[in-house]
């Protein structure tokens, strides 16, 4: 290590006093004489190969004077003699090709061929050409892509985005369009963890974040940490895909979710919109409260929500309760399976119990929903000559009909739910 010092001490030097002869200063000695003087006879030429050398943009060949059957100074990112290119990194000294002329080979971009990587631990006796040539690595980048998707509310063919882009520092609000790059970040540690930072504000929530995936297709989900990839002297970015959907939805994609979303609105009006990203068992949650009105909008993908467990007690006298509750006029639920879900109810006073809803308000929408492997219990208070409302064979799944045969909308309860009534107390 001592060693390798001292000669870059002398190449130091050599280049300080060659600067004051290049710049007139008072010592009349020439290039070949302070060659001579010091016994420097071996001249290797480096060229910066798209960098430059020593802070100075126009330096892009650089050569050193070297003692016979000694070791050449590899110039690197760092020291008094250091080569730079922006947004790359050096990957090393290479042989350069030559010409018959005996002058680096360059391809169609102007970048120079290179050969062999140069031996630094070995003599420049025993190199192969005293040309030597960079090679850079792109410091890679994850470039995040725009996909609007149409899961959401329909959009249209030329459909534009205000979002608010951030490349580095920067960020603007911009108009994007499908297939526009809206962000850049950089790997930490050759490593990019999944963050909220990714996913951009869009202007009015006109659209909502989805998911990233790897594939322009949008099928292969992202998987963290995404890894930088090995530096080469190519572009080595990584494309990762941003899909929005039109529309402000709030996302369903862990059991918590499902709990705030049954629970958020069960005494109020609230029209949010859910959208379902895929099957959640809720078996870790505990026992819920029914709803009293459901006025949102869950579109639910074809998803499962499974292993629920609702629960309640004290009910008001001749009040109705059931899965949803009452079905406002906003409410729309499409595309969905609820599974394996238990219903509790005891009360000292008679109650009407129902599976999927007490009344369907004008304007409600069920497309495509299905209850399977429900059971209701509902228990009574004997003495207080509590009772059923509401026909146990007949009415227990829809409420608002005489029959649950007069319901001919979208949902539809399985033959494996059921219903028991029983009396509890004495």
């Amino acid at each position: 290590m001592k060693k390798r010092l001292k000669r870059g001490l002398i190449v130091a030097l050599f280049a300080a006093t060659s600067a004051m002869v290049f710049a007139g200063c008072s010592t009349q000695m020439s290039k070949e004489e302070f060659l001579s003087q010091n016994g420097l006879t071996t001249e290797v030429t480096y060229y910066a190969n798209g960098g430059f050398f020593d802070d100075d943009f126009e330096k892009v060949e650089k050569s050193i004077y070297y003692k016979d059957n000694s070791y050449a100074y590899e110039v690197t990112e760092e020291g008094q003699h250091k080569i730079e290119y922006t947004d790359y990194e050096l990957l090393g000294w290479y042989y350069a090709k030559l010409d018959a002329n005996n002058e680096p080979i360059r391809d169609e971009k102007g970048n120079m061929l290179i050969g062999e990587a140069v031996p630094f631990d070995k003599p420049i006796t025993e190199w192969t050409t005293t040309h030597i040539v960079a090679s850079w690595g792109a410091l890679s980048k994850v470039k995040v892509i725009l996909v609007l998707g149409d899961e959401g509310d329909p959009i249209s063919a030329n459909e534009t985005v205000k979002i608010e882009t951030e490349f580095g520092n920067k960020k603007e609000w911009k108009d994007c369009k499908e297939g526009d790059e809206i962000r850049d970040y950089s790997f930490v540690n050759g490593l990019m963890q999944s963050t909220s930072k990714l996913s951009l504000a869009v202007e009015n929530n006109a659209y909502t974040f989805l998911e990233f995936y790897g594939n322009e297709a949008c099928t292969e989900p992202v998987e963290w940490p995404l890894r930088q990839p090995e530096k080469t002297a190519e572009t080595a970015d990584v494309y990762i895909y941003a899909k929005y959907i039109k529309g402000n939805w709030k996302m369903l994609s862990v059991p918590i979710d499902i709990k705030d979303m049954y629970q958020s609105s069960a005494t109020n009006d609230s029209t949010t919109r859910y959208y379902l990203k895929k099957d959640i068992d809720c078996s870790s949650l505990s026992a819920m409260a029914t709803r009293n009105k459901f006025n949102c909008e869950l579109k639910g993908n074809g998803f499962t929500i499974s292993n629920l467990k609702l629960a309640k007690t004290q009910l008001g006298r001749d009040s109705k309760h059931s899965f949803f509750g009452t079905l406002g006029e906003s409410a729309k639920i499409t595309g969905v399976t609820f599974e394996n879900v238990t219903m509790q109810f005891q009360s000292m006073y008679s109650v009407s119990i129902f599976l999927a809803f007490n009344e369907l308000t004008e304007g409600a929408i069920l497309e495509d929903v299905t209850f399977k492997t429900v059971k209701i219990s509902v228990d009574l208070a004997s003495m207080s000559g509590a009772q059923l409302n509401n026909n146990s064979e007949t009415n227990w799944k829809f409420g608002g009909f005489e029959n649950d045969a007069d319901y001919t909308g979208g949902c539809i309860i399985e033959e494996d739910c059921e219903l028991v009534f029983e009396k509890f107390m004495n």
